[in-house]
């Protein structure tokens, strides 16, 4: 029978002398930290658990010393940069223009404004507590911190490397990082950072999106503009024609709309290498006729596209699914979701039944997603069986992408990759016990 822990009241025993009781802390802070590994209380350079210590500001702001240390550091190395750059160049701030009653009022209210927000910020949910557990949310690394606050006063702007020197550089050293811990060869795959979690998925459905249509615009090009002579003849492999390949002029809508996607992703250069043009130039001819430049009513009264496409989900999915088939024009009734089992992953049968009737009705589908941890969950749905729903469906004509929604457990990817470090072995002093992962999670 379950016996609720009781509450601890401070009392005075008898025979004390009328000393007070010592209070316990609460058990989160016990300090009993040595269960973390296996060298039992000793101290010493295998203590590699501690350095998680280092990573963070931390509760109770242990760390603040040398935060404060390190961002006073990056304030000072910046504000020597402004003074050393072009020293002979005037200033704008002169003493004249500090002595102005506007100069002075204004310095006041800033002060004044950011003294206000500080004891505003004190209400904030505090994330950093671990007696906080109500969202998905934790402690910010003070490494990231600091980098963030430090490149902030450089104001960089990475939508152009022209704009961005240096920190264009570190997106692409990133997301090469990022990619080797998928799993992915970091010399050959390709992507960027975006804001948030919500936008990376927005941008993979309009990533597929793009990527459905493309062959589409490709034939109407290819039947239009003399550019494109040499490629009139351009042949595909057709999954619905057994893999046999034929010309892509002579190919059916659906057949076009159900394309592998790493056939249409070799389009650009193939047809480039029949035509002689560079690929700005390729991408121009191509521009007036992909469905991202001419919206989707002109597009599909181009092509007399009559069943809307589809965005197929779990039922666990994140929100910003939603809003990625709303913002990108293609509307919520797109959205469709598959049941999940009692441990809140995708049921593979569910998901072969809707796929069917998507191929029996001729309805396109534009993207699969799986999640690989939901937010709520913190479920990772069967990547394996819903890869061979994907081959089974393409060889029967039905092809689409597949979006693996990191959520919340992408970076469970770094457990799973070999780090090419000196790991403590199991067993030894130093050793620390980790939350293992299932093995149907890492296949």
């Amino acid at each position: 029978m379950f016996r609720p822990r009781q509450k601890r009241t401070a009392q005075i025993a008898a025979g004390s002398g009328g000393r007070k009781p010592r209070l316990s802390k609460a058990p989160m802070y016990t300090p009993r930290r040595e269960v973390l590994y296996r060298g039992g209380n000793k101290k010493g350079k295998h203590d590699h658990w501690a350095a998680l210590g280092a990573w963070f500001l931390g509760p109770k702001a242990e760390n603040g010393d040398v935060f404060r240390d390190l961002l006073t550091g990056a304030v000072d190395h910046h504000i020597a940069f402004r003074h050393n750059y072009f020293p002979c160049d005037p200033p704008y701030v002169t003493d004249e223009l500090r002595e102005a009653t506007s100069f002075k009022n204004s310095m006041e209210h800033l002060k004044t404004e950011v003294d206000n927000l500080q004891k505003d910020l004190e209400k904030s949910v505090p994330f950093f507590s671990s007696r906080y557990k109500g969202h998905v949310l934790w402690e910010t690394a003070m490494p990231a911190n600091l980098g963030y606050m430090t490149a902030m006063l450089f104001n960089q702007n990475n939508c152009a490397a022209e704009a961005s020197t240096v920190t264009t550089k570190f997106e692409v050293e990133v997301g090469k990082d990022l990619c080797i811990m998928m799993g992915y060869d970091g010399d050959k795959a390709m992507g960027h950072l975006t804001a948030d979690g919500s936008v990376a998925n927005i941008e993979a459905i309009w990533a597929g999106r793009n990527v459905k249509y493309f062959p589409l615009g490709l034939q109407e090009a290819l039947l239009k503009e003399e550019k494109l002579t040499a490629a009139k003849g351009y042949k595909i492999t057709f999954p619905q024609r057994g893999g046999v390949k034929g010309e892509l002029q002579s190919a059916s809508q659906w057949e076009l709309l159900n394309l592998d996607v790493d056939t249409i992703l070799r389009m650009p250069k193939d047809v480039e290498d029949l035509t002689g043009l560079q690929h700005q130039e390729f991408m121009g001819v191509m521009g007036q006729y992909l469905y991202e430049s001419v919206g989707a009513q002109e597009f599909s009264r181009r092509h007399m596209l009559t069943q809307s496409p589809c965005v197929i989900v779990p039922s666990t999915a994140h929100i910003s699914l939603t809003k990625a088939v709303t913002i990108l024009g293609l509307g919520r009734e797109s959205l469709v979701t598959v049941a999940v089992d009692e441990d809140a992953r995708m049921e593979p049968k569910d998901l072969e039944r809707i796929l069917q009737e998507k191929l029996k009705n001729e309805i396109p589908v534009i993207t699969v997603v799986s999640v690989m941890g939901t937010t709520e969950e913190s479920a990772v749905d069967p990547l394996a069986a819903i890869l061979e729903l994907r081959e089974k469906f393409r060889a029967k004509g039905l092809c689409f992408s597949l979006h693996a929604d990191g959520a919340w457990g992408g970076y469970f990817c770094s457990m799973l990759r070999d780090p090419k470090s000196n790991l403590v072995a199991a067993g030894s002093e130093g050793f620390v016990p980790e939350l293992w992962l299932s093995p149907y999670v890492k296949e």
